[in-house]
C-alpha cells in the first residue's frame, strides 16, 4: 500500500529480508490523491517470543508543515538577500548620479544664454531626479521597519466611519443604529 513507487529499500520489504533496523530516514509518499507526502519514517523488524522474524513495523511521520515552514524560511531568507543587495545597488547608483548631477547644475549655469541646449539640460536634471527618487524609495522598501504599537482609540475611528458610510445613504431605505 505505500511505498509501491519507492524502492524496496525504503520499504518494510527490506527490513523483513534482512531484519535489520532502519533509523528516522525521509521519503516520500503517495497519497489519495496521487500527490507525494513527505514524511520521515523509522523501520524494525518484529520477532515472536523465538525469535522468528514474524513481520516489520514502520512508523511515519507527516513531514508537509515542516518542509512548509522550511521553504518559507529559506524564502524569506532569499528576500532579505535581496533586500540588502538592492540596498546596496541603489548607494552603488546613487553616488555617481550625484556627480552627474552637480555637474550638470555646472553646464546649466554655463548655458544659459543658450535657450535649446538650457532646454535639454534641464530635462536631464528632471531625469535624474526622478531616477534619484527610484533609488530613494528603493531604499525606504528594503530598510527594515519595526513595528510601533500603540493605544488607539478605536471608538473614535469607527464612528469616522460610519460617518463616512452614512453620507452616501439613502436614510429611507438604509438606517444606521450605532452599538459601540
Amino acid at each position: 500500500i505505500l511505498g509501491r513507487e519507492l524502492s524496496e529499500a525504503q520499504t518494510p520489504l527490506d527490513t523483513l529480508k534482512t531484519g535489520g533496523r532502519m533509523p528516522d530516514r525521509e521519503k516520500s509518499v503517495l497519497n489519495r490523491r496521487g500527490e507525494a507526502l513527505p514524511v520521515s519514517f523509522a523501520v524494525c523488524a518484529l520477532e515472536d517470543k523465538d525469535g522468528r522474524r514474524t513481520g516489520a513495523l514502520e512508523v511515519l511521520r507527516d513531514l508537509s508543515e515542516v518542509k512548509r515552514m522550511e521553504e518559507e524560511i529559506q524564502r524569506n531568507k532569499t528576500l532579505a538577500a535581496m533586500g540588502e543587495r538592492s540596498a546596496q545597488v541603489a548607494h552603488e547608483i546613487r553616488n555617481p548620479l550625484g556627480a552627474i548631477a552637480g555637474c550638470i547644475t555646472l553646464l546649466e549655469r554655463d548655458l544659459s544664454g543658450d535657450p535649446p541646449k538650457l532646454d535639454l539640460v534641464k530635462k536631464i536634471i528632471r531625469s535624474i531626479s526622478s531616477m534619484n527618487k527610484i533609488v530613494g524609495n528603493l531604499l525606504v522598501y528594503t530598510r527594515p521597519f519595526m513595528l510601533q504599537d500603540q493605544q488607539v482609540d478605536l471608538r473614535a475611528h469607527l464612528e469616522q466611519i460610519l460617518d463616512f458610510l452614512s453620507l452616501g445613504i439613502n436614510g429611507d431605505k438604509v438606517s444606521v443604529h450605532r452599538s459601540l
